[in-house]
């Protein structure tokens, strides 16, 4: 159950008023500069109280049964090797979470719960702190900034915190919970050589590793995305560790830790690890939103921007504490200094923000230019793009919105664009309520799942911020709009959809191809079953059987 809460503080609150006049002097002092800082807001994640435990007593014992019921099965059939006559040591943790490749964090998550060591009603964690709450029984370490957009864009990574075999895996349930009611949850377990075994909950549906029980996994093996299934208030990983007698561990070694004497990490961290874990570039201030909003979050996210806009720069930090200094650094695209200044964090929590306002006048140098921060020690960098207009600027340009009819009850969404990785970003409502939100390299995406909304409106920017379309409405009649054009040889019925891919059975002597719909080659296979490629997107794609004949036929399927 993730656990934090919200400050969101305007620039004339009281206890900004001594910065807001000095930053004003300091401003009047300097004169009118390309770039500079006006104003500055900060705060703390979303508030998201825990009303019930991420597992009840008869949901962990309903668990704890089908584990023990599948680890038989898999001793019955010699598919596992952990016996109490061969035993090991404990393992040693790696951290169970990881930003997907590409997604420009510095460090993806922070921790919102301990284990509860406090058998009473009141909460105590490892450090005799009060970083968990009452009869918490994992770790919780959710991403930050933007939880939602993370999950969505499979940007929050899952993955084993050390060697051993899943033993079970649930998957299918409701994942978009933020107040406490689900249920059952989507979840992976893996056993160890000890006989402890590793719980992964609150997983994405849909996410898990192909994977299931009897199969190996190895340190930092993908497991699924981060999600917000069962009894959730956001989306959080929870990692639970139980012993080979069905115990509860708590992998943190410290004074008020009962449960076992020395630490399960190969590296344990402090307490407390005040870190950036992003900086982001915003053309408006963020919306943050919160559980039963008409918006989980509006980010605002841009990297590109014209002469005479706003920029806010976000500095998203883990474990602020009050105090901290941030030295903040504008440089020109010629790497010259723009603008330099000195803020101290005003809040202490799990997760926090700073943002500065900076504006751009309408004679900027045009280019590269560059964010440098300086907190606890450490330098961290990102860039954004001022250019005159958007021609000037490169960015790809989506177009062509269309609607793709993929079954009866589904569509999809396709547009054009160039295929050299740029990112889009799509936003999906329904009545006002944000369904979607979140990044995807693809041109196209699967919405299936959502034919049930009365009505459906979509946005797609490309990441430099050009805006494809205005909203558009599809309700209703979906029009017949074909992929691209199939050859004359056949069409086929879609194949069998598989958790790692397809299979057409019953066939041998074939070869498979799968095509994204601009015609690029994703995978090859030669043989009757086809595994997706590594972090496929959601959305159709074209699947190509070729016969030893020379006879192909086609497919339409979606993932």
């Amino acid at each position: 159950m993730v656990r934090y809460r919200s400050i969101h503080r305007t620039p004339c609150s009281s206890s900004n008023t001594v910065w807001a006049a000095l930053l004003l002097s300091t401003i009047l002092l300097l004169g009118t500069k390309p770039l500079h800082a006006q104003s500055f807001w900060s705060g703390l994640a979303p508030a998201a109280e825990p009303t019930v435990p991420c597992l009840d007593s008869a949901e962990q014992a309903r668990i704890a049964m089908r584990i023990q019921t599948e680890i038989g099965v898999l001793e019955a059939d010699g598919r596992l090797v952990v016996s109490p006559s061969t035993r090991s040591r404990h393992p040693e943790f790696a951290v169970p979470v990881r930003a997907k490749r590409g997604a420009d964090y510095f460090n993806l998550a922070a921790i919102s719960s301990l284990v509860d060591h406090n058998a009473f009603t009141g909460r105590q964690d490892y450090a005799c702190g009060t970083r968990t709450y009452n009869a918490h029984t994992g770790t919780d370490f959710f991403p930050w900034p933007f939880a939602w957009m993370a999950m969505d864009s499979n940007w929050a990574e899952v993955v084993a915190a050390a060697p051993g075999i899943i033993v079970y895996k649930e998957d299918g349930n409701n994942d978009r919970i933020c107040d406490g009611s689900g249920s059952s949850w989507n979840a992976v377990y893996v056993q160890h050589a000890d006989g402890s075994v590793a719980w992964y909950g609150h997983l994405k549906s849909g996410s898990l590793t192909p994977k299931g029980p009897g199969d190996a996994v190895i340190t930092g093996e993908f497991l699924g995305i981060i999600g917000s299934s069962g009894n959730s208030t956001g989306p959080h990983l929870h990692f639970e560790v139980r012993d080979a007698d069905g115990s509860g561990v708590d992998p943190f070694t410290g004074s008020c830790n009962d449960l076992n004497l020395e630490s399960w990490w190969v590296d344990q961290e402090p307490y407390q690890v005040s870190t950036v874990n992003k900086l982001v570039f915003h053309h408006a201030l963020p919306e943050f939103g919160a559980c039963g909003t008409a918006s989980e979050e509006t980010p605002n996210i841009r990297r590109q921007f014209y002469a005479g806009e706003d920029v806010y720069l976000g500095i998203y930090i883990r474990d602020p504490k009050v105090g901290q200094k941030l030295n903040i650094r504008i440089l020109k695209p010629d790497g010259t200094l723009n603008k330099q200044w000195e803020r101290a964090v005003t809040t202490s929590g799990a997760a926090g923000y700073e943002i500065a306002h900076l504006k751009i006048n309408r004679n900027p140098q045009f280019g590269e230019w560059t964010a440098r921060v300086q907190y606890e020690s450490q330098w961290f960098s990102e860039t954004f793009r001022v250019c005159m207009n958007e021609e000037i600027c490169t960015c790809n340009k989506p177009g062509s919105l269309r609607q793709i009819p993929l079954e009866s009850h589904t569509t999809g969404l396709y547009w054009s664009g160039p295929e050299n990785g740029e990112e889009y970003q799509v936003r999906l409502e329904s009545n006002g309520r944000t369904l979607r939100n979140f990044f995807t390299e693809s041109n196209n995406i699967d919405i299936a799942g959502l034919s049930t909304e009365t009505s459906l409106t979509w946005q797609v920017r490309a990441r430099c911020g050009y805006v494809m379309s205005a909203w558009s409405i599809a309700a209703g009649s979906r029009p017949v709009i074909l992929l691209p054009d199939l050859p004359d040889t056949g069409i086929l019925d879609p194949p069998l959809r598989e958790a790692s891919g397809w299979h057409w059975p019953d066939l041998s002597g074939i070869r498979l191809t799968l095509y994204d719909l601009s015609g690029q080659v994703l995978v090859k296979s030669h043989g009757d079953r086809l595994n997706a490629p590594y972090g496929l997107t959601p959305g159709l794609y074209l699947l190509e059987k070729q016969a030893e004949t020379g006879t192909r036929s086609f497919a339409r399927v979606s993932w």
